[in-house]
């Protein structure tokens, strides 16, 4: 409740140049009429990571580290998934599959339930607004409501 986000300086995000919008993204605005990113956040910005304990070459004894962009980000959406994949086994139901669809085609209501929206902040080509934006994608995910929404798809 306390924390304010903002999207990170440092960040990607935009379109694609290559890849055709895919049918779930087809509510998006000009200019992003390619592949648009990113579909969601995390925490990016390596001054206010999160911390992991760990061991480098440079430092072979074990402390905690701050650390942060898609090297954190990636493992931590796929914990996540595999906690929901595992809910979703023990009610007997298949694994939620391919997310992109899922959530871009949630209500705005679910969207609120399941993420952050993260309004202020910009990388550089784009800034961060509310609803989905070429910074943050829908924000970053309130884990136990979008765990109980992707439980019960």
């Amino acid at each position: 409740g306390g924390k304010t986000e903002i999207g990170w300086a440092g960040s990607g995000g935009g379109f694609s140049n290559n890849y055709d919008l895919p049918p779930w993204q087809n509510m998006l605005k000009s200019p992003f009429v390619k592949r648009s990113f990113p579909d969601v956040s995390f925490n990016a910005d390596p001054q206010s990571g999160e911390a992991i304990w760990a061991r480098t070459a440079l430092d072979p004894i074990p402390t905690w580290k701050v650390v942060g962009g898609t090297s954190m980000a990636a493992p931590q959406w796929a914990g996540f998934l595999a906690l929901v994949n595992e809910a979703r086994q023990d009610r007997g139901v298949k694994n939620i599959g391919f997310l992109n669809p899922i959530l871009y085609q949630s209500s705005d209501t679910e969207k609120t339930a399941m993420f952050v929206d993260v309004v202020e902040g910009n990388n550089g080509s784009y800034q961060a607004k509310l609803g989905w934006d070429g910074v943050t994608g829908w924000g970053s995910l309130r884990a136990y409501a979008m765990a109980e929404y992707l439980c019960n798809k």
